[in-house]
This record gives structure tokens, C-alpha cells and sequence, in this order.
């Protein structure tokens, strides 16, 4: 039997071939009909193995010359990518599908505040969630055509408060699907937990923790999106303290009304989710995670045992993921690596379901 034109041949047809060799014309039935399933078995590996190299998909280097990226964001198109450097406190953008083309966004500073954590408000307007000191607040900038916006003249400065300590896990900016609000989520005590600020055009209004989720203290934020319908999704570790010698369990998700009252909350399955992003039009929600195997994964709906649950259907593999950003219904930009960072572009067509 041939090898199919993609599949390399390897051992198991080698073996097949000089197994039925021995076999011919003088063989029995049984000899012939052994020589035929061996070949049927070896063909139907070698293709399993070829569908599946066929379906993981192969991201595309976007930035790689910037080892110590931190953070991305993009605006509703998913036709610019801003990148945070932690090292510069600069911001680059980045066209997703022609990576050569590049501009500088937020010109670095070695001064405070330095941003931690950005989001888009359009196009054209950067927030940044920054901390001087123990001082924190959301600062927000023009970013000009042509050049860089100063981080030291933003076009807003909205304070948060002061927290001497610094969150386990890096804080979010969160903007609704509505463009209504922003949140930030994970900001160390005694500052709330979660915080929100309403939206008009691209001015920010005060930052309050009114209609917000009230977290429990021992609650660890480490991901956060806006759903389809304005809703809040707060991902939190499922591992404890390190002086805490039980082990932990599961990364847990939970749902969240406009007015910050709980819908739904479900264990994922997964352990070090380290960002979540929903598809702009699908739906679709996406997380980078640790475990049970290092890559991203898509959080299915599903039953167990007759009870609403979510499982997570792997869609590509790799390692030290920090954050993820949605550019369309099937594309992601995932930051990977470590010492080194990259920003890596995903295509998905859907046969991530099929993934074992």
C-alpha cells in the first residue's frame, strides 16, 4: 500500500513492508490477510500522525527583538497590537498580520509611575495602569501618528490609592465589550480588590468599587476579561499561599453581572491560567494556562454528571505564556517564552475541538 504524499514514511512503515515481504502469491490466506491488516493499521498511524501535525497550528513571530515584553492589548478592530515593555516602560504597536510594520506608541521612561498594565480605549487612546511608589492609579494617553506620546503628559490621571504591597499576580485592565467601563482587577490590599471607572468618548470618570465583585481576602485574581454581554469574568488560582503546605486545586472562573452580582462560578480543570480573552465575534473564550499540559486553551461549556460545567479543549502548545489578546473570531497574539519573550500570532480553524 502506498504512503500517502504527506506522510513521511518512518519505522512503522519499514516494518510493514519487510513484514510483507515475506508474505506472496505462495502464501497462505491467512498469511495475505495478516500482510493486508498490518498495512491498514500502519497507513491509518501514519495518518492519525499526519491529521494531527496537520491541525496544531503553527503561530507566526510577530515581535521577537524585545525580550522583556509584559503586556499586550488591542483595540475592537484587532488590527494593531500594543505591546508593554517591562524593562523601558515603553509601549510599541504593531501591525498583527505585517509585522514589519511598527511604530513607537508610549516613549520609555525610567522615571515613576511606569505602567503594569494597558488597555485600549480606541485606536488611538492607551490606558495604563501604573504604581509610583505605593501610589497607584489609571493614566490614560493620545497616541499621536507619528511619533510617541510622553508618559509624563497623559491626557488623564484617575488615582486608585496606595497598597505598600505588591500583587502575587500582575493586575488587569478590563474594558467592557459596551466600552462603558474600565476595570482593574487584582490590586493588592488594602486597596479593593476591583475597581471601576466609567467611560464617556475617551475620558475616564472616577474609579470606585461600586457595582464592583467583592472578592474574598484570600482570593488571588490571575485573569480577567469582558464577555459578550458586558459581563465580567474573574479567573482566580486555585493554589494557596506558599506557607501553605496542601496542595492547591483547580483555577476557578466566575461570571459577574454589570452590578458586580455573581452568576456563575466553575472550575476550570486548568492550574496557571496567566490571561483570558474572548473572541470579538464568536464568543469564544481563550486562557493561557500552565496545566494540565503548558499552552491555550479554548473553555468549552459542557454537563457533568447533569450539572453545568466548562472544560478546557487544548488548541496549541507552548511554554512560559504571560498574556493573550484576541484579534478576531479565530485569531490570538499570545506572549511566550522565557528569559525571552515573543509575541506569537495564532490562526485557529476550528479543529481544536478534535484535540485529545
Amino acid at each position: 500500500m502506498p504512503v500517502p504524499a504527506h506522510v513521511t514514511p518512518g519505522p512503522a512503515h519499514a516494518t510493514t513492508l519487510r513484514t510483507c515481504g515475506r508474505f506472496g502469491p505462495r502464501g497462505s490466506a491467512w498469511d495475505r490477510l495478516a500482510c493486508l491488516l498490518t498495512c491498514m493499521l500502519a497507513c491509518l498511524v501514519a495518518l492519525a500522525a499526519g491529521f494531527a501535525a496537520a491541525t496544531e497550528p503553527v503561530g507566526t513571530t510577530i515581535v521577537a527583538d524585545v525580550p522583556t515584553l509584559t503586556a499586550v492589548a488591542a483595540p475592537a478592530s484587532g488590527q494593531i497590537v500594543f505591546c508593554l515593555d517591562g524593562a523601558s516602560a515603553a509601549v510599541i504597536a504593531v501591525d498583527p498580520r505585517m509585522p514589519e510594520t511598527r511604530r513607537p506608541a508610549l516613549a520609555a521612561s525610567s522615571a515613576e509611575p511606569r505602567p503594569v498594565a494597558i488597555a485600549c480605549l480606541d485606536s488611538n487612546t492607551l490606558a495604563g495602569l501604573c504604581v509610583d511608589g505605593d501610589a497607584w492609579s489609571v493614566r490614560t494617553w493620545r497616541v499621536p501618528v507619528d511619533g510617541a506620546a510622553d508618559p509624563a503628559a497623559p491626557l488623564q490621571t484617575i488615582p486608585l490609592g496606595r497598597a505598600a504591597e505588591r500583587p502575587a499576580a500582575a493586575p488587569r485592565l478590563t474594558l467592557g465589550r459596551s466600552r462603558d467601563w474600565l476595570t482593574v482587577v487584582g490590586l493588592p490590599a488594602p486597596l479593593p480588590a476591583v475597581l471601576r471607572a466609567p467611560i464617556a468618548g475617551v475620558r475616564l470618570g472616577p474609579a470606585s468599587d461600586r457595582g464592583c465583585p467583592k472578592l474574598n481576602a484570600d482570593t488571588h485574581p490571575v485573569a480577567a476579561a469582558a464577555g459578550p454581554a458586558d459581563e465580567l469574568v474573574i479567573i482566580t488560582s486555585g493554589q494557596r499561599g506558599a506557607g501553605d503546605t496542601v496542595p492547591g486545586g483547580d483555577d476557578t472562573i466566575t461570571y459577574y453581572s454589570s452590578t458586580g452580582r455573581q452568576l456563575l462560578t466553575l472550575d476550570t480543570g486548568l492550574r496557571g491560567i496567566r490571561a483570558a480573552a474572548f473572541s470579538r465575534g464568536d464568543g469564544s473564550l481563550w486562557v493561557v494556562a500552565d496545566g494540565p499540559m503548558p499552552g491555550l486553551f479554548r473553555l468549552d461549556a459542557t454537563f457533568d454528571a447533569g450539572r453545568q460545567a466548562i472544560r478546557g479543549t487544548p488548541a496549541a502548545r507552548f511554554t512560559a505564556a504571560a498574556d493573550l489578546v484576541s484579534l478576531g473570531d479565530r485569531t490570538t497574539a499570545v506572549l511566550v517564552g522565557t528569559p525571552e519573550r515573543r509575541l506569537v500570532r495564532y490562526e485557529l480553524d476550528g479543529t481544536e475541538k478534535d484535540a485529545p
